[in-house]
C-alpha cells in the first residue's frame, strides 16, 4: 500500500487548491494578487498531478484511481472532504464544481467530469444520488453527487482500517418483506449493470466502449450488497422460515437461477405482466458478454428452472430457447412469497386463545358481551 504520509499529502494538496480557489472569488482582490493566486493553484495542480502519477497504490484504491487526472483525484477528494464533515454526503453539482474552479469557462468545462460517460461515473466512483430512470435527463448542475461506498472504503483500506459490512447497524430482517425489498435492491443493480453492459453501442462495439474498470465498479457494489445480505440474514434467527428462503433451499437455486426467479415476482407483482424475455434474463445475471454466452445453460431444457417447472417457455420458435419468452409456472408464486394472507404457524397462545373462544361460544354470556 502507499505510505500514509502520500495519501495525506495528495489530500492537503487537493485543500490547498480549494482554499486559494475560494480567495480568488473575491471580488475585491486587485489584479496583482488575482494573478499571483492563479498562478500558485497552477503550480498546486502540477504538484497533484506529479504525485499522483508517483504514488503506486496497491489496495483497492490502486484498481479505482488508475489513470485518473488530476481533476478526477481533486472531485473525489472534495465529495470526501464533504462525506467526512457533513451529515448529508451528497452535494449539488453547481457546488461541487464551484468549489474547483473559478471561471466560467472552467466551469462549463468542468460539466464534462459529471457527465454520465465520464470516467468518474462510467467507472461508479461518483453517483448521483436517488438515481432513477430519469435521471440521464436532469441537470448536472441540480443533480447531486456522493462518493459511493467503495470508494470510502478504498480511502480507510488505505489507511489501514478495516471496512465493516454495510448495514449492520439495521441489524436482522425484521420479516420477509423487509427481506424481498433488499432483494429487489440486488435485483435492481443487476438490472442496471445489464443495461450498460448489453447497450446496442456496447454489444456492436468495435472495442470496449464501456470499460473493464466501470465492469468491476459495478460488480463490487452488487458483492458489497451481497455481503450485506448475507450479514443480515445470519442475524435474522428465522430466516429459514422465509417463504422465499425455503425455496430457495428447497429446490437447490443458485443465485443466478434465484435472480430469474426474482425478476419474474417482481413484474408480475409491480406491472401484472408474468412475461420476460429469455435473452433479457440471461443479460440480468451475467456481467460480461463471457458470462452471456455460458449462462445460456441456464434454460437449457435440463436446467434446474425447466427441469422442476419453475418457468414455463412460451412462443417458443423452432425450438430455440433464445427466441423464447418465459413465466413462473403456476405454483411458484405462492411458494416464494406465502399464500396470500397467510400468518404462518399458530403458536401455543393462539390455539389457547382461540380454544377459550370456541369454549365461549357456548356460554350465555358471548352474545352479550357482543
Amino acid at each position: 500500500m502507499a505510505e500514509q504520509g502520500e495519501l495525506q499529502r495528495l489530500l492537503d494538496l487537493c485543500d490547498e487548491i480549494r482554499a486559494i480557489r475560494k480567495k480568488i472569488q473575491d471580488p475585491g482582490l486587485t489584479a496583482a494578487t488575482l494573478s499571483r493566486l492563479k498562478r500558485r493553484s497552477r503550480e498546486k495542480l502540477g504538484s497533484l498531478a506529479a504525485d499522483l502519477g508517483g504514488i503506486r497504490f496497491r489496495g483497492s484504491l490502486k484498481g479505482l484511481f488508475e489513470g485518473l487526472e488530476p481533476e478526477h483525484f481533486l472531485v473525489l477528494a472534495t465529495l470526501l472532504r464533504r462525506h467526512l464533515r457533513s451529515s448529508t454526503p451528497a452535494v449539488e453539482g453547481r457546488v461541487l464544481l464551484a468549489a474547483m474552479f473559478d471561471s466560467s469557462f472552467e466551469l462549463l468545462r468542468g460539466l464534462q467530469l459529471l457527465h454520465p460517460a465520464s470516467v468518474l461515473r462510467s467507472n461508479g466512483l461518483i453517483l448521483v444520488e436517488s438515481e432513477d430512470e430519469g435521471e440521464a435527463d436532469a441537470d448536472l448542475l441540480d443533480c447531486r453527487f456522493c462518493l459511493a461506498a467503495e470508494v470510502v472504503d478504498a480511502f480507510l483500506e488505505e489507511l489501514g482500517c478495516r471496512p465493516t459490512v454495510r448495514g449492520q447497524q439495521l441489524g436482522g430482517y425484521q420479516n420477509q418483506e423487509d427481506f424481498l425489498v433488499e432483494l429487489k435492491h440486488l435485483h435492481n443493480m443487476h438490472r442496471a449493470r445489464a443495461k450498460r453492459v448489453f447497450s446496442p453501442e456496447s454489444w456492436w462495439r468495435l472495442s470496449g466502449a464501456w470499460s473493464d474498470r466501470a465492469q468491476r465498479a459495478v460488480s463490487r457494489r452488487i458483492l458489497s450488497l451481497e455481503k450485506r445480505i448475507e450479514w443480515r440474514l445470519r442475524q435474522t434467527a428465522d430466516a429459514e422460515e422465509f417463504p422465499i428462503q425455503k425455496f430457495c433451499i428447497d429446490q437447490g437455486l443458485t443465485k443466478n437461477e434465484l435472480l430469474i426467479v426474482l425478476h419474474l415476482v417482481f413484474v408480475e407483482l409491480l406491472e401484472g405482466n408474468p412475461y420476460a424475455d429469455v435473452v433479457a434474463l440471461i443479460q440480468l445475471v451475467s456481467g460480461s458478454e463471457e458470462e452471456f454466452i455460458a449462462n445460456r445453460r441456464l434454460f437449457a431444457p435440463e436446467s434446474t428452472l425447466r427441469r422442476r417447472d419453475i418457468i414455463e417457455m412460451d412462443q417458443m420458435l423452432e425450438g430455440r430457447e433464445l427466441t423464447s419468452e418465459c413465466y413462473l409456472g403456476n405454483w411458484v408464486l405462492d411458494k416464494a412469497l406465502g399464500p396470500v394472507g397467510g400468518r404462518g404457524p399458530i403458536d401455543a397462545d393462539e390455539r389457547l386463545n382461540f380454544h377459550l373462544y370456541l369454549k365461549r361460544l357456548g356460554s350465555s354470556g358471548f352474545l352479550q358481551d357482543l
